[in-house]
């Protein structure tokens, strides 16, 4: 129990959050953040995570245990997003961090104040639960965007194997006028379950393939060929 009048960790800790702030900018720019940060950012969204900081130690001291009020920072949070959006890997996050509890503890030594095992532990708590947020909202962040690339991906390569499909199955048609041979029902069975697949990776491709049926069937119809590049893989079989 620390004496009256005697300066705690929080009391230290908001004092000298401006010197913290500068040190820890320093720090920053010359072994982790690019050019692509404003030090104005970085220094007010710092204080901004001081402050929880305090705030949380402060809540704890009153209740008497460690995590009176929650470690999920909405700081670090933003943080961990910005982090993402500016290109910075996961390492360099969790590295900020590190730097920012090199910073305090130096401040603290230089102070000249004893603080107490709980108080540390009480630090400890804000600042790992600073670096879980960032990290959780980066890596969520990061899983949206791999989502999307993905969700992409699998669009292009419908798209892409649309055409060569749409000519397998117009020569299989004509294959049948002219007698299928004996692995036909065998290559109809591929051809669908691919159809079916495909349909599963893109729901929306069944309404673009209506159009290239309905012109595969007047083609059928009209013994004709369908009005675009001559999809016809087998042209010595023509009769």
């Amino acid at each position: 129990m620390l004496k009256a009048g005697v300066p705690t960790l929080a009391d230290v800790l908001e004092e000298r959050s401006d010197e913290i702030v500068q040190r820890f900018a320093d720090r920053l720019y010359e072994s982790i953040a690019s050019t692509s940060l404003h030090r104005e950012d970085v220094i007010d969204s710092l204080n901004q995570f001081l402050h929880e900081v305090v705030r949380g130690i402060r809540a704890d001291g009153q209740a008497g245990r460690i995590g009176a009020v929650t470690a999920d920072s909405a700081t670090a949070r933003a943080h961990g997003d910005q982090r993402f959006r500016l290109g910075f890997d996961m390492g360099a996050v969790v590295r900020e961090y590190g730097a920012l509890r090199d910073v305090i503890f130096l401040t603290l030594d230089e102070s000249g104040g004893t603080f107490t095992v709980d108080e540390l532990r009480s630090l400890s708590w804000y600042l790992v639960g600073g670096i879980a947020s960032a990290a959780t909202k980066y890596a969520q962040e990061r899983d949206v965007q791999l989502r999307k690339q993905t969700g992409e991906h699998v669009a292009f390569l419908a798209h892409e194997l649309r055409n060569p499909l749409a000519s397998m199955r117009l020569a299989f048609s004509r294959l049948e006028k002219q007698g299928l041979p004996a692995q036909g029902d065998r290559l109809r069975q591929d051809l669908d379950e691919d159809e079916e697949q495909r349909h599963i990776d893109d729901p929306d491709e069944p309404m673009r393939l209506d159009g290239e049926r309905a012109q595969e069937q007047e083609a059928r119809e009209r013994g004709g060929e369908v009005d675009r590049a001559d999809p016809w893989p087998f042209g010595e079989l023509r009769g």
